[in-house]
């Protein structure tokens, strides 16, 4: 999860930051639920 937020950033400074808040928030929202995804598999 911590190496995916440093790409995500990465990703981000290097288009100059022209995501939108909507789309950066989606982003967020999409890589909460995979990482509760991995960590309910890793869990059960």
């Amino acid at each position: 999860m911590y190496r995916y937020n440093i790409l995500e950033k990465r990703m981000k400074l290097a288009e100059g930051g022209g995501i939108s808040a909507h789309a950066s928030a989606q982003k967020f929202r999409e890589a909460q639920y995979w990482a509760l995804n991995i960590w309910s598999d890793v869990l059960s």
